[in-house]
């Protein structure tokens, strides 16, 4: 997708028929969202990732057109949350997509905060993953594990591995981590190690994330 705002304007105003309320019903409806959760896709994944400045022309601004498309995914995200029927007017499908491109924008709106079980099992995952990112307590170690490694690895999020280290790091954590991702379990060791507790520094020495102590003879 061509990373112009103006140009996405026009395409998301071709678009909007699908998913607003009285908008288009039966085919033109199905054409609409599936192109629509493409175009989320895309953002999330390739649409100005890498800025070139030979590759576009001056006066085209990636940063304004994720701010636009931006703009959408979050009306649509607010109508999912808080509109009754939408769970069934607006597909899985085109909700996955707008879940991950908030992710990856780390620009969920403050409706995340009434957002319960809709979408059922097949946006169960993405449901928790959101919330994880918004500071979400009491998920089970797997979940904060996984979650982690997605935010930091996937989405480049910074202020995750800092939350995690803030909130405090157990044995068991570092460990189930490192299991998953060294590079991560890593990034979080530097950032605990000086308070670290005896039992965190010998689990980090046994997994290889800090030099074993030795007594000088």
């Amino acid at each position: 997708m061509y990373p112009d705002s103006e140009f996405l304007d026009r395409v998301l105003d071709l678009l909007k028929p699908g998913w607003s309320e009285g908008g288009s019903k039966g085919a033109l409806r199905e054409v609409r969202l599936y192109c629509l959760s493409d175009l989320f896709r895309a953002g999330a994944t390739e649409t100005g990732i890498v800025s070139d400045a030979e590759c576009l022309p001056d006066d085209i601004s990636p940063l304004d057109y994720h701010k636009r498309l931006v703009l959408e995914a979050q009306q649509i995200f607010d109508q999912f949350v808080d509109k009754p029927r939408s769970s069934s007017r607006l597909p899985w499908y085109l909700m996955q997509q707008v879940f991950l491109y908030l992710a990856a924008q780390a620009a969920y709106p403050a409706s995340l905060e009434r957002l319960i079980a809709k979408g059922g099992p097949l946006l169960s995952h993405y449901r928790r993953f959101a919330q994880y990112l918004k500071g979400h307590q009491g998920m089970s170690l797997e979940d904060q594990t996984f979650f982690l490694v997605i935010a930091r690895t996937g989405f480049g999020i910074d202020k995750t591995i800092e939350t995690a280290a803030e909130a405090g790091v157990s044995t068991r954590f570092l460990s189930r981590l490192n299991e998953c991702s060294p590079s991560t379990a890593a990034e979080l060791w530097k950032l605990t190690r000086d308070q670290a507790k005896r039992a965190l520094r010998r689990t980090a020495e046994c997994l290889g994330l800090e030099p074993k102590f030795r007594d000088k003879k």
